[in-house]
């Protein structure tokens, strides 16, 4: 029996089931678009099984009978390491040397690399050991096969999975539908665990959720369901839906976020966008960033365009571009610029460098240091421009204020103060009481109701200038009068109590002309001409006022007297027997001052 173990010997005729596995490539493919397979067709998938045909000679001669064989595979064709199992087969006929057997090695044994088959034998009716034959068989595919290198398919219960590229690539077990297109290496295999997961090919890219896509690159993994991965380096798309394009060291957790490209980006929220740039952070919901490098968008619907180091922190808020911008209130915009805040909501920062926005719908145009306080303010330019209350504005210039409804043209160091108040522009002009204007000119100031005031400089002292000191003025006063008898009333600026004040250490020559209309069409008209001094503090009148009728009087007067507890000029009207009368009043000063007081204005230098 020995003898006859050691002249057996074994040639191949043909190798039938190796070419089983490419054979289905295209039921596979058919089946990632349609679903799974129908039950009755599962049922016919060919398995790993494939039949081996071969002749047996022994002591030369072709064999006949029952054999016992043992058939292992080989990756080299002498030494090596054994792959997948050991098959074997008792009490195989043999006839006329000729031998039939189905063999199964296992999953995953041909994926492409050469493989050699190693035979042993012995008689059927022995129970001894085998004897191996020599050399090992090369185990080569059909001519077809050849132009599929490194592919093979995995039979599953539903579609079969579809394995392309590093025998090490790796489908998780139960998945139905997956394709690898190829790529991968020792250390860098692909692996997907999704069903009907992808991964086109290039190198360590996991497709981890079910129709998740990972296309190439390197390092990348799609995370979330139908997650899609384009390329790039070390991305991550968790979120359902979400997207990254390339880039890398992108991720997108949100569903349905978006990445296009570029570095380091993090779409955190659902909807969350990034087209591209460097280290960019999207927070809240459907929030977006065009690009640029260090921009974060934490409200909702808010968008960041470009730039550098911008935030949107507020629901649909805006930084366009720029750099270091901050559009902290609800629907706040900054076009673009540096260092700019709009802090309110509806705040609006066009451009521009270390402008503040503070109050609700308030509006820089540009410039550098501006600051909107007051609601709905606007500032157009300039520098160091501030307006403090609500719908003061401010057309450009440098270090001008404007408080409630205020307007400042331009210029230098201008203030509008009074609700109302007006300076056009020059320099260092005050408009101090509610609706009073400053045409332009330098040093002029207007603290009394409705007042117009305009200098071309003043007079200086060792603090600097004082404002006021050299200037002109134009008032307006009005009340309606009924018959008072012998009773003297005054009129006002605002047609109530508002006085014309008399500077305190000044002198003021005053030009007035006054206009009386009754209604029942009666008129006259006067002036009155006169000199009023304020000083320390006791005001009164330089010698009589002068006063001329221009016209018949029906018993009308008019004076001009001093107010000394409210350091004021006042004019006085008197209609007896006739009214009510509509009384105006226009009066033109000349205004001088001396000597700087307490909590007077004064320009600098």
């Amino acid at each position: 029996m020995r003898s006859q173990r050691r002249h057996v010997v074994v040639s191949l005729l043909t190798v039938v089931g190796l070419v089983v596995s490419f054979l289905w490539l295209t039921t596979g493919l058919r089946a990632e678009t349609q679903g799974p397979e129908p039950a009755a067709r599962v049922q016919a998938n060919a398995g790993t099984a494939f039949t081996y045909q071969g002749q047996l000679l022994q002591s030369g001669n072709p064999a006949n009978g029952q054999f016992d064989f043992e058939f292992r595979l080989f990756d080299t064709a002498s030494g090596g390491s054994q792959v997948g199992s050991t098959v074997t087969r008792d009490d195989v006929p043999v006839s006329n040397g000729l031998f039939t057997v189905d063999l199964d090695f296992g999953a995953g044994v041909f994926k492409g690399d050469a493989r050699w088959l190693q035979i042993a034998v012995r008689p059927g009716t022995s129970t001894g050991s085998y004897t191996t034959l020599s050399p090992r068989q090369r185990l080569a595919p059909v001519p077809y096969a050849l132009a599929l290198p490194g592919v093979w398919t995995e039979q599953t219960s539903g579609t079969p999975n579809i394995v392309a590229g590093y025998e090490g690539n790796m489908v998780v077990p139960d998945k139905v539908g997956v394709t690898i297109g190829g790529g991968g290496a020792s250390g860098g295999e692909h692996m997907v665990s999704g069903d009907y997961g992808t991964v086109g090919g290039g190198l360590h890219n996991r497709a981890l959720a079910d129709y998740s896509t990972v296309a190439g690159g390197n390092g990348n993994e799609a995370v979330g369901f139908r997650s899609t991965v384009g390329g790039g380096g070390a991305n991550s798309a968790s979120g359902q839906f979400a997207t990254i394009a390339g880039g890398e060291e992108n991720t997108t957790q949100g569903d349905q976020a978006v990445i296009g490209g570029g570095l380091r980006n993090n779409a955190l929220a659902e909807g969350a966008t990034i087209a591209g740039g460097k280290k960019i952070t999207v927070t809240a919901d459907y929030g977006t960033v065009g690009g640029g490098v260090s921009n974060l968008v934490e409200g909702l619907y808010a968008t960041i365009g470009g730039g550098a180091g911008n935030i949107a922190m507020a629901e649909t808020s805006t930084v366009a571009g720029g750099a270091t911008n901050l559009a902290l209130g609800p629907g706040s915009t900054i076009g673009g610029g540096d260092l700019n805040r709009a802090e309110a909501q509806f705040a609006t920062i066009a451009g521009g460098s270390q402008i503040t926005v503070t109050a609700d719908y308030g509006t820089v145009g540009g410039g550098t240091g501006n600051n909107v306080k007051g609601s709905s303010g606007t500032i157009g330019g300039g520098v160091g421009n501030l307006v403090q209350g609500s719908d003061g504005t401010i057309g450009g210039g440098a270090w001008n204020s404007a408080w409630t409804s205020a307007t400042v043209g331009g210029g230098f160091g201008n203030g509008a103060y009074g609700e109302g108040a007006t300076v056009a522009g020059g320099t260092t002009n005050f408009a101090e009481g509610d609706y009073t204007s400053v045409p332009g000119g330098f040093g002029a100031r207007a603290p009394s109701f409705g007042q117009l005031a305009y200098a071309s400089g003043g007079f200086s002292d060792d603090q600097g200038m004082l404002l006021g000191s050299a200037q002109y003025a134009v008032y307006v006063l009005r009340n309606e009068v009924s018959t008072q008898g012998q009773a003297w009333t005054a009129l006002f600026l605002d047609g109530a109590s508002q006085r014309i004040s008399v500077p305190r250490d000044g002198a003021t020559t005053f030009d007035i002309l006054v206009v009386a209309r009754a209604r029942n069409g009666a008129s006259a008209g006067w002036t009155v001409q006169g000199v009023i001094e304020n000083t320390g503090g006791t005001t009164q009148m330089v010698g009589s006022p002068a006063v001329r009728a221009l016209s018949a009087t029906h018993g009308w007067d008019v004076q001009a007297v001093s107010d000394d507890a409210n350091d004021a000029l006042v004019v006085q009207v008197m209609n007896p027997g006739a009214g009510p009368v509509r009384w105006v009043a226009v009066v033109r000063t000349a205004e001088v001052m001396w000597l700087a007081t307490q909590g007077t204005p004064r320009k600098g230098g």
